[in-house]
């Protein structure tokens, strides 16, 4: 048996091709068929599987080359037909989640002006902002039901894709906070929230101030800063969800 996937097919359909030759090492081992072995098994075990198979990779959807920083969060959202793929962003549903509300309520106390509010934040990743969840999948009701499954893929993007890169990270949580360890303190530099989803909990605001950091940080590296309320006409469009069979 031949414990590969067929990277060619597989590559054309999920990612950027800028991330192509980055993400073949591990594409083409054999842990990541055991990876998405494992995503094959809960579907055979009948869990529906969060979010759509289209939207999985949309993180690696934009040129790899133009990232500058990255929000890591934790999971797609539990709810079915909310998670549109980039993390926090609520681009299906065009309605903010709680811990959107409260993520957006501390971009306006940070920078000290009134978002539009737009709550598809495809508008920062097209700017250079990956905006990644450590887990790309979940299923109902369970943030974490699939955290182990993606940390070999999470692992190696740290280690060998983005130790290599000059990059400003904000982790959202304590789980995506395990993976500052794996920093290039050379070229990295990074700041850590506690999870929006702690706030909406409480009923409390956010006080951290990533959205400052990450554009005195761009300023220093004399990189363009964010535009964070910037978004004009975002390419968002519904597409045919293909049905879940095979992952691999």
């Amino acid at each position: 048996m031949d414990n590969r996937i067929n990277w060619e097919n597989y590559r054309v359909k999920n990612f950027h091709e800028s991330w192509w030759k980055v993400l073949e090492p591990f594409f083409t081992s054999e842990e990541a068929y055991n990876m998405l072995s494992k995503l094959n098994e809960e579907v055979k075990r009948g869990n529906k599987i969060l979010p759509d198979k289209n939207l999985i990779y949309r993180a690696f959807s934009t040129d790899f080359n133009n990232i500058s920083s990255i929000f890591v969060g934790l999971s797609p959202y539990v709810i079915p037909n909310i998670s549109d793929g980039i993390c926090f962003s609520c681009g299906i549903s065009g309605k903010e989640q709680p811990s959107l509300t409260k993520l957006l309520n501390c971009l306006e106390n940070d920078l000290g002006y009134k978002d539009e509010r737009n709550p598809d934040l495809f508008r920062w990743q097209t700017q250079g902002v990956m905006m990644l969840n450590i887990s790309l999948t979940t299923i109902p009701n369970d943030p974490k039901a699939h955290l182990n499954i993606w940390k070999s893929f999470m692992k190696f993007l740290w280690t060998e894709v983005f130790s290599k890169k000059e990059l400003i990270f904000v982790y959202f949580g304590q789980d995506a906070k395990v993976y500052q360890q794996y920093e290039n303190k050379e070229l990295h530099k990074s700041y850590v929230c506690k999870h929006p989803s702690y706030y909406a909990r409480n009923n409390e605001e956010m006080t951290e101030k990533p959205f400052s950091f990450v554009n005195n940080n761009l300023k220093l590296m004399g990189k363009n800063e964010i535009k964070w309320m910037e978004f004009g006409e975002l390419p968002w469009k519904e597409e045919k969800v293909e049905e879940y069979k095979e992952f691999i």
